[in-house]
């Protein structure tokens, strides 16, 4: 029935195309255009298809003809033109396309007058001199429909669309190496606009009459203003050109600098947003610019620039300012320069929170809170992020408000109210389609949404990424509509965003080491206790003041985010790390930030209130969050623990968990876990461990097992005696590896040196590497455990992997040693780690999510626990003396398997290790005495 539809349509657009080359776009878009998509299964009725009206500014369209959506996102836009263009020739037709695409960082846009159809991959950035095929990657005319459909229709089809498509192409064809994404390209655009600006204030207004910090802001504001105001241009909302007229000389006779016309326009601005945005201060106004500078700036974000902001999502606004927030101005002698933050280096470099983090996080606690509740109720909401950066969760959690509201006033018994109330209003160029009014989108920014951020400019950001999604979809209609109103087009949000240090407040001015230090002044020095710098760089914030009415009803309803990770050992000073151990009932010996902020989170909910943070996923068992675990059992409901078998920040070396949490403790709590699948624990299991280690589910079977195995048992510490290997380097490792590690034995200072992919079970396989022993090194470790027979466990793995060395091998500190001092023979230890009861037993004590690169900690392998046995009983050396013997049998084949040359004797010999494998697992059962119930929960348990 579609491919005959197809044909009419093909056949009615052949015998009346002289009719329709005299006719305008709209006729072609009616008749033709709309039918085709329709036949791929888009309904123009629903909020999937938003055809746009053909508003220009200047004789440039505003907007893509079409844009198609799934879940409110945009799948891909379609450029629709009349019949007379040629579209395979016209370059112009798919720069325009092209542009739009590139802006809004789609895959595949579409440029179509029906008679011919033309698909560009849009992800490479297009120049004002391309010839229309390039990224051009399909190409048909109408009389070729019938033939091509099928494949159209597996890329632009509805359901295809719905069942990824697009990602799967995306995936199936990656872009060409050195074409940069929008994001990166406009990074790389506004970074070069802060350092020209940087460079010109500082030369032309001197040091004496601008600091350092003054330079930042006035930077960062001139930055954010001159964006903001060409998204505006844009959209229709200001004047398009404006700007560009200002510096081409166009918009005065006198010959004042386009500085002085530029400020004008911020002060007309300023009256028509009534936004802190345009705040006039006394910065901006007493510094001088280059007409040249302010030139270039401007120019760059006109056309043939590859930026359309019509179209460019606030969220890569929001990403391309996280990573430029991670450098700031200084100043030398003679010039300003720009460099990476010093937390910022110190971490590596800036993270952008990937978008599904950050919606999965806004939709399982913001989405539970509203769930089902009228406007009305949800205007007591409160929503946080106090640590906002750009403000990247703040303006998703916006933005969900925002959908939310629309779909309830939407429905059948609340529409004619909404409207009645000005709520909403319905979009001219489709029918049914409504929006919130900016009066409604207003009231919801200043009811709901808080950030505080430490870094002024990050602040600035994210009130301007706020504003800018406050303003998407709006015209000059809409705004023009405010100048009869009280309203302004912006509210301020000076109440809402703050900046501060959301960890210190002003009692860190009395902390013990700050008293003494002011004891030990003199009475001129005690005049001023800290510097203006100090001040700033302290940024104190007391949240009970800046808040007062949130903290009067109790705190936050929501926080969310993605706090520092930063360890701050080295980069606070004592005043700073004394007030943190005073003041943090969490603090644990260390200085990780996102520990502090977990428990700031929690003391500023609201019982009842909801939390969701992605973390270091060390957080579930490293030893410097006891306190901070103890604190969360204690105060709070855990409801999600989601992991994640990838490394979510991708440059960064750190694996990540998000946890939900609910202020407020109740009894019989359980706990989503969410890795490969879901299952459900209840929180009182991670009580039971004097660490409170977050482990994975024990169930009354298992807790009593384990408690019948460590009845039996003396824990391996007691036992032997256990150091990790050689370190290289200083803090940063192993970097000095190329100094110490040689293929041979240079002199008699090199010894034989395994790393932890050298270890196998029952095996040591030798890479042949050498390292130069002696006091040079970081941490050259103690002979002893190096030159006796040892057990050598790898540090990396989901459960340990161990092997017996008596070869003496010095090991790098990817492994750990363990020598003995007890009468036990280490292969007797041996057998019982690497065996199945060894590996169920670490799994169901020691797991914590981890999916990438699990640490195995020293602490952890004290713990094991290893059969008591009595050696001067018969019986018991006996079972002793069988095993050790069976693991010696193990040790000598697993040898001969690897040195094995042909497949015959590799079989053999692989097949000889699985009966004694086999032979291991069981003399362990009876050295614990297990039943055969009891065995089958093991071994289901570690089956792979």
């Amino acid at each position: 029935m579609e491919n005959l539809s197809l044909e009419n349509l093909i056949e009615t657009f052949k015998k009346d195309f002289d009719f329709i080359k005299s006719n305008k776009e709209a006729f072609v878009r009616q008749k033709y255009i709309d039918p085709f998509f329709k036949l791929l299964g888009w309904d123009f009725n629903s909020n999937d298809v938003i055809p746009e009206d053909r508003v220009k500014i200047s004789g440039k369209p505003k907007a893509p003809d079409y844009c198609f959506l799934i879940n409110n996102k945009r799948q891909f836009f379609v450029e629709a033109k009349i019949v007379n263009v040629n579209i395979k020739e016209d370059k112009d037709s798919a720069l325009q396309i092209r542009r739009y695409g590139y802006s809004a960082k789609l895959p595949l846009c579409i440029l179509t007058d029906f008679e011919e159809f033309v698909i560009y991959d849009t992800r490479i950035r297009p120049y004002k001199d391309d010839i229309s095929n390039i990224a051009r990657i399909f190409y048909c005319t109408y009389d070729e429909y019938s033939e091509k459909f099928d494949y159209i229709q597996s890329i632009f089809s509805r359901d295809a669309i719905i069942n990824g498509s697009l990602s799967k192409w995306e995936t199936e064809n990656k872009v060409k190496k050195g074409t940069d994404a929008v994001d990166e390209e406009f990074l790389k655009e506004i970074e070069n606009w802060r350092e020209m600006l940087a460079k010109n204030i500082y030369l032309r207004n001197g040091e004496e009459k601008i600091k350092v910090h003054e330079l930042n802001d006035a930077v960062q504001r001139l930055i954010d203003r001159i964006i903001f105001l060409r998204i505006a241009e844009d959209r229709n909302i200001e004047d398009y050109g404006k700007l560009k007229r200002i510096v081409e000389g166009k918009t005065t006779q006198n010959n004042l600098p386009f500085y002085s016309h530029l400020l004008a326009f911020f002060k007309n601005a300023k009256d028509k947003y009534n936004s802190d945005l345009f705040d006039i201060d006394n910065l901006l106004p007493h510094i001088i610019i280059d007409d040249t500078v302010l030139k270039h700036i401007i120019n760059s974000t006109y056309y043939p620039s590859p930026y359309e902001f019509s179209v460019m999502p606030i969220e890569i606004i929001g990403s391309v300012y996280e990573r430029f927030l991670g450098k700031t101005i200084y100043l030398t002698e003679k010039r300003a320069r720009v460099t990476d933050k010093p937390e910022v280096r110190k971490a590596g470099g800036v993270y952008y929170t990937p978008e599904y983090i950050v919606e999965y996080i806004v939709k399982n606690t913001l989405g539970e809170l509203i769930k089902d509740k009228t406007p009305e109720e949800i205007s007591q909401k409160k929503i946080l992020d106090p640590a906002c950066g750009s403000g990247s969760f703040l303006v998703n959690a916006f933005n969900y408000l925002l959908e939310y509201h629309l779909d309830y006033y939407k429905k059948s018994e609340n529409i004619k109210k909404a409207i009645k109330e000005n709520r909403i209003y319905e979009y001219q160029a489709v029918k049914n389609y409504y929006k919130l009014k900016i009066e409604e989108k207003q009231r919801i920014l200043i009811n709901n949404i808080f950030g505080v951020d430490i870094d002024p400019q990050a602040v600035e950001v994210t009130k301007l990424s706020l504003l800018l999604k406050l303003m998407e979809n709006e015209t000059a209609e809409s705004v023009d509509l405010l100048k009869h109103s009280h309203l302004k087009a912006l509210p301020r949000l000076v109440n809402n965003i703050k900046c501060g240090n959301s960890l210190i407040g002003s009692d860190f001015y009395e902390t013990k080491e700050v008293k003494q230090r002011k004891l030990n002044l003199t009475d001129a020095e005690n005049k001023k206790i800290f510097t203006d710098e100090e001040k700033r760089e302290i940024n104190a914030f007391d949240w009970d003041k800046e808040f007062p009415d949130i903290f009067k009803n109790g705190g936050f309803d929501c926080v969310i985010g993605n706090p520092p990770y930063v360890l701050g050992r080295e980069t606070f000073d004592k005043n700073i790390k004394s007030y943190l151990s005073n003041f943090y009932m969490s603090y644990c010996g260390k200085f990780d930030l996102y520990i502090y902020f977990t428990e700031k989170a929690i003391k500023l909910l609201k019982n009842g209130g909801l939390f969701s943070y992605i973390l270091p996923n060390t957080i579930l068992s490293n030893e410097n969050a006891i306190k901070l675990r103890k604190l969360i059992l204690n105060s709070t409901n855990i409801q999600i623990i989601k992991s994640f078998n990838y490394m979510v920040f991708q440059k960064a070396q750190v694996e990540n968990i998000i946890i939900n949490l609910k202020k407020g403790l109740s009894e019989n709590n359980y706990i989503i876990i969410d890795i490969f699948n879901q299952f459900k624990i209840k929180q009182s299991d991670f009580n039971k461990s004097n660490d409170y280690r977050f482990n994975i589910v024990l169930d009354d079977s298992t807790t009593f097992l384990i408690n019948k195995i460590e009845g039996k048992s003396q824990y391996l510490g007691n036992l032997t005696d256990i150091c990790i290997g050689i370190q290289l380097g200083g803090s940063e490792g192993n970097n000095f590896k190329d100094s110490y590690i040689a293929k041979s034995k240079i002199d008699s200072s090199y010894k034989m040196v395994l790393d932890g992919r050298d270890i196998n079970y029952y095996f040591v396989n030798w890479s042949g590497k050498f390292v130069k022993y002696g006091n040079w090194l970081h941490r050259k470790r103690d002979e002893k455990y190096f030159l006796n027979p040892k057990i050598i466990i790898r540090q990396i793995g989901v459960t340990p992997i161990a092997t017996f060395d008596n070869n003496n091998y010095y090991t790098l500190n990817t492994i750990y040693n363990i020598i003995n001092i007890s009468s036990y023979s280490l292969q007797f230890i041996l057998a019982i780690i690497n065996s199945n009861l060894g590996k169920w037993l670490w799994s169901k004590k020691n797991s914590d999510f981890k999916s990438l690169f699990p640490k195995i900690k020293k602490t952890q392998i004290e713990m094991i626990p290893i059969r008591t046995m009595n050696l001067t009983n018969p019986v018991d050396k006996k079972k002793h003396d069988h095993l050790v013997s069976v693991v010696d049998q193990m040790l000598e084949v697993q040898k001969k398997y690897h040195t094995a040359r042909t497949d015959n004797d590799k079989t053999m010999y692989k097949r000889e290790i699985d009966r004694i494998d086999n032979d291991i697992d069981q003399l362990v059962y009876k050295l614990y005495d297990l039943t055969d119930e009891e065995i089958k929960i093991i071994e289901e348990g570690t089956k792979k």
